[in-house]
C-alpha cells in the first residue's frame, strides 16, 4: 500500500471529521448551550434566616439531587432574588425554594414552580411563601 495514500485519505477523513462536528455543534448549540433562570420570592419576616436554597430537579415532585445557596439576603423591590445556573437549555426543571436558619434547619418546601430553561418566563408563582424553619 502506497504511504502517499494513505496520507491523503487520513488527512481527508480528519477534515471530513472536523466540518462534521463543526456543523453539528453549529446546528445543536441552542440544545447544548448552558442558560440560567433567575428567580425572585417574598423575605421571610423571621430574623434568623441566614439563607435560602433553590432546589431542583428534572423529576417532577422531586427528589431534588441539586440546590444553589442564596446567602445575599438584601431584597430588591421588596424580594429576595437568586439564579440557578448551568441549566440545559430547552430542558424541564422543577425547582422549590426552602429558609435556612441560624443553626442550618431547612423549613418547608415552597411551591413547586416548572421551568423550561432559556424558554422564557418561568412558571414561578407570583408570591412565594417559604415556610419558616423550627
Amino acid at each position: 500500500m502506497n504511504i502517499s495514500f494513505v496520507k491523503f485519505n487520513v488527512r481527508k477523513l480528519m477534515l471530513v471529521l472536523f466540518i462534521s462536528s463543526y456543523t453539528f455543534f453549529l446546528l445543536c448549540g441552542t440544545v447544548l448551550a448552558s442558560c440560567s433562570e433567575d428567580f425572585s420570592w417574598l423575605p421571610n419576616a423571621e430574623g434568623n434566616i441566614v439563607g435560602y436554597k433553590i432546589y431542583y430537579a428534572q423529576t417532577n415532585g422531586g427528589p431534588y439531587p441539586n440546590f444553589v445557596y442564596i446567602s445575599n439576603l438584601t431584597p430588591v423591590e421588596g424580594k429576595i432574588q437568586g439564579s440557578v445556573t448551568e441549566l440545559n437549555c430547552g430542558q424541564q426543571y422543577y425547582f422549590i425554594c426552602v429558609a435556612v436558619n441560624n443553626v442550618g434547619v431547612e423549613g418547608a418546601y415552597s411551591s413547586q414552580a416548572t421551568v423550561t430553561a432559556g424558554a422564557g418566563i418561568p412558571g414561578m408563582p407570583n408570591d412565594l411563601i417559604i415556610i419558616e424553619p423550627n
